[in-house]
């Protein structure tokens, strides 16, 4: 399994859990049919992975934004953690409600 995971992500695919729910954001020419029918089939297989026992007991890392609230610059430092790390990028209020899509 993570290996799979490790393929998507070289590929700019990402996949994450929300409760039940297995998402993922990718650009749309990479993410093609076969894919797509994978994560499908290995739905149950990547959410029992994700939260396996173990899983986060890492020390998480929380990453604030500066002076103009950009927790985007973490994103080389995020490639260089193991893929079990927990990392969170932090915005104010303020900035979340302007990245709110209505």
């Amino acid at each position: 399994m993570a290996a799979f995971l490790a393929e998507l992500r070289r590929r700019d695919i990402r996949v994450w859990t929300d409760c039940d729910w297995l998402r993922c954001n990718a650009p749309a020419s990479v993410l093609t049919l076969e894919l797509r029918d994978q994560l499908k089939r290995r739905k149950s297989e990547i959410l029992e992975f994700c939260v396996r026992p173990g899983r986060w007991m890492r020390t998480s890392v929380f990453a604030v934004g500066g002076h103009n609230d950009e927790v985007f610059r973490y994103r080389v430092l995020v490639q260089h953690l193991d893929e079990d790390q927990p990392f969170f990028g932090q915005v104010s209020m303020a900035m979340a409600n302007r990245l709110r899509v209505s």
